[in-house]
């Protein structure tokens, strides 16, 4: 009984714990006779980490599981949770316990470099880049889309529950001076890359961590970055925010990540929109 309390009162330690993780460096701008240069951008998300909850969705999905902190074996027709990237209804991928006969569907994310591996389930990035693709329109800018997300730089045997190796490869990519992606990005002026840092919901509370890179398609050279976060604190329940089809998460990440959005190519100088004038789509 008590290692069951225990357990659950570091949950309130790691939101704290975890802000360390996916730091970022200071703001790089465009100057402003290089950004009145940029008239067609090609837009390109790239994947985004599985998404982190807390506490764990495994006992409400099923709840005999609650028992196995206080028993010593498992009860019959449960088995031992193990830990998976799975796919939530609504396909939101997230990180987590999945049990014997669960009802969720793990994923598998192995096929390292190959975008296609990504179909069927929901992208944020592809989310927020469309916002980015709305308001660089909005400014009189070109912008295109890339219809598939370009792969985080992780090996495949490490595309698991563990979230220090997503957290690993954010950074790696963030850091790199080279586009995630060139298809597409010779015909265009710059190349807007579109990355999610920390990704979680925490007893109902949202936290999102938007990332921006600008670069030059023909030098591979980083024009600007910056990165946005931003925590939504409500009374939805887990429950509700991801169930049946996630609809109620989804929404959030779209309005809270087009204002984010806006905020940091703003901070880079890519455009002057306001965010009184942006409509989220």
């Amino acid at each position: 009984m008590f290692e069951k309390y225990a357990q659950k009162g570091w949950y309130w330690l790691l939101p704290a714990l975890m802000l360390a993780g996916c730091q970022t460096a200071p703001t790089v701008r465009l100057p402003g006779a290089a950004a009145s240069a940029i008239k067609t951008v090609r837009i390109v998300a790239v994947e985004a980490p599985p998404l982190e909850v807390l506490p764990d969705p495994l006992e409400t999905r099923m709840p005999n599981y609650a028992h196995e902190y206080n028993m010593v074996l498992a009860l019959p027709g449960t088995g031992t949770a193990q830990e998976a990237v799975y796919r939530s209804p609504g396909g939101i991928l997230i990180a987590g316990k999945v049990g014997q006969g669960d009802s969720v569907e793990i994923a598998d994310l192995s096929a390292n470099g190959d975008a296609s591996a990504l179909s069927g389930y929901w992208m944020p990035t592809l989310e927020l880049a469309s916002a980015a693709e709305a308001q660089l329109k909005a400014a009189h800018i070109t912008a295109d889309l890339k219809p598939q997300a370009a792969r985080l730089p992780i090996a495949a045997g490490e595309r698991t529950a563990y979230i220090g190796h997503w957290r690993e490869a954010v950074d790696r990519w963030y850091a790199r001076n080279a586009p995630a992606s060139l298809e597409g990005a010779q015909t265009a002026d710059a190349v807007l890359e579109v990355g999610i840092g920390r990704y979680r919901i925490f007893e109902g509370q949202t936290s999102l961590q938007v990332l921006l890179k600008l670069i030059d398609p023909h030098t591979g050279q980083v024009l600007a970055k910056t990165s946005k976060k931003s925590l939504v604190v409500g009374d939805t329940a887990i429950p509700a925010l991801l169930y049946p089809q996630g609809e109620r998460f989804k929404a959030s990440i779209r309005e809270n990540g087009g204002r984010l959005i806006a905020e940091a190519m703003q901070d880079i100088g890519l455009t002057p929109v306001r965010l009184s004038a942006l409509s989220t789509p």
